[in-house]
């Protein structure tokens, strides 16, 4: 039993390593979400400004997953961050990705703006 749990020991310590990294990157990328002033960036890329939530919140927050690939409680406070005022949820995203982003959150009651 002793030898089962010394060869685990490595393992164990390289998945909490690689979950804290990943967390820690996930949190600084977020970081500068809430921007509320943005300029269409080069080669025709926009940002999505999500201005108010609406009634399903759940439904948003939902699409804010899909299309950023972010954990549920990133999602969530971006989605909470709405009450404070403007966010911009994504930057640099291609004028056909965020339309369907756009479409989607209106369709959940949201508020967008594509700049």
């Amino acid at each position: 039993m002793k030898t089962i749990l010394k060869a685990l020991i490595p393992v164990v310590a390289l998945i909490l390593c690689s979950a804290a990294a990943a967390s820690a990157s996930s949190a600084t990328s977020l970081s500068a979400a809430p921007e509320t002033t943005t300029l269409a960036a080069a080669d025709g890329e926009v940002s999505v400004v999500l201005k108010e939530v609406g009634p399903n919140k759940v439904k948003v927050i939902k699409v804010i997953r899909t299309y950023l690939n972010v954990e549920l409680r990133d999602a969530k406070d971006l989605v909470d961050a709405v009450e404070k005022g403007p966010v911009t949820v994504a930057k640099s995203m291609a004028p056909d990705q965020a339309a369907k982003m756009k479409a989607e959150l209106e369709e959940a009651g949201a508020k967008v703006e594509v700049k």
